[in-house]
């Protein structure tokens, strides 16, 4: 089930701009992207689209692992 976060709830590890840069343009054009994988608020999987739904002011689309 997926479940959606506020981005100051989840620990995101660095990242690269240019990949967040291309899902945000992704979000922006309103395509799904696959919910962010996270184990109690840590991210496990998705540290990229965790950042770019932050910079965009959206909460995450997540799912438990």
């Amino acid at each position: 089930m997926i479940e959606y976060k506020r981005p100051q709830d989840l620990q995101i590890s660095v990242v690269d701009n240019e990949i967040i840069r291309g899902y945000m343009k992704r979000i922006q054009a309103g395509e799904s992207l696959d919910p962010v994988q996270v184990n109690m608020s840590r991210v496990k999987d998705g540290n990229h689209r965790a950042a770019a739904y932050k910079l965009l002011g959206l909460d995450v689309p997540t799912i438990p692992i």
